[in-house]
Order: C-alpha cells, then structure tokens, then sequence
C-alpha cells in the first residue's frame, strides 16, 4: 500500500480516483499491525480500488483536520465522496462489504 507524504497528495487522490480507500494509523498500533496484512491481500484482489495509508504521527495536522480520533481509521470514498467510515479493526467480511460499496462496476 502505498503511504501517503502530504496533504496535497490526499486531496488528488480523493479527487481522481473513483474507488479510493484510506487507512489511517500510526507505526506502534498494534490493531494497526494486525490489519496490514488484510489490507495487502485486499488490495491485490480489487484492482479498480486504490488502497493508500495515511501516518497519523507524520501528518497529525492533516490527520487533525480530518477529525481521526483512533486508529486504524479507514474511509472509503467514491467518485469523491466518503461513503463510510470503520474505526478499530474490523472484520474482513466487514471490510470486503463497504468495498463492495465503493468499487467502481464492471462494464
């Protein structure tokens, strides 16, 4: 997955793609850890989806602005727009649904 280095970069990316899924951590969350593993598989399973993470710690005023009070955080935006937010490490049937929610549809 790939991280995230400003505020700039974000905003692009929340603006361009139409499937977008952000994960919100920090380097010594251990639900965080845990969870990294998934993302990656999940992330080579859903090629229309962009998957990225965000440092919470290296970009606290970003992740302020974004109101992140815990983490893992992951937001799930379509064409733009935050369709759902999880918080804490949730299951894989439960990650898999609001992807299903985002991914753009096949033709």
């Amino acid at each position: 997955m790939k991280e995230i280095g400003s505020e700039a970069e974000l905003q692009k990316l929340w603006e361009k793609e139409q499937a977008l899924v952000v994960e919100w951590y920090t380097s010594w969350c251990a639900p965080c850890k845990a969870l990294k593993p998934l993302m990656v598989r999940l992330e080579k399973e859903y090629p229309t989806v962009k998957f990225v993470q965000v440092d919470c710690d290296k970009l606290r005023t970003m992740s302020n602005m974004m109101d992140i009070r815990s983490v893992p955080t992951i937001m799930f935006i379509s064409y733009g727009r935050l369709v759902r937010t999880s918080v804490g490490l949730v299951s894989e049937a439960t990650l898999r649904r609001n992807i299903s929610e985002i991914k753009p549809k096949q033709s």
